[in-house]
């Protein structure tokens, strides 16, 4: 069984790195479709369709033109289809999951003794694909 280091994970757009990530989820769901009948003396279910959905969370970086600027720019240019990308959440170099997504929120604090963090919402639109070389 192998186990990873958070330390090595990161969150690409396209080819590009996004800077200043220091943490990334994601989960997939599956939906229950219930099948139960009158008759039925216990409920029945049948798989639906899958999704996909995360956050990626980091400190606040602007000025990472290829990365955080695209992210944030997507999401304020206020167009839905603007805000479609592709991104690789990676576990290593070489495992990592790919899929578009659509950004849908943008979160930003500051405090007093902190470094500003930045986070970003996303909902999978599509399949969601496993690379585990």
């Amino acid at each position: 069984m192998s186990t990873f280091r958070g330390m090595d994970g990161s969150v690409r757009l396209g080819a590009n790195v996004i800077g200043e990530i220091n943490n990334w989820s994601m989960t997939t769901d599956l939906e229950l479709l219930e099948d139960t009948v009158m008759g039925d003396t216990f409920r029945s279910f049948k798989g639906g369709l899958a999704s996909w959905q995360g956050s990626v969370a980091g400190h606040l970086d602007y000025g990472d033109t290829l990365g955080q600027k695209v992210l944030i720019d997507k999401v304020l240019s206020g167009a839905p289809d603007a805000s479609a990308i592709t991104l690789e959440l990676r576990v290593t170099a070489t495992k990592y999951f790919t899929g578009s997504a659509i950004l849908f929120g943008i979160q930003v604090s500051a405090a007093l003794s902190q470094i500003i963090p930045i986070s970003f919402n996303f909902q999978g639109a599509g399949a969601l694909t496993p690379t585990w070389a």
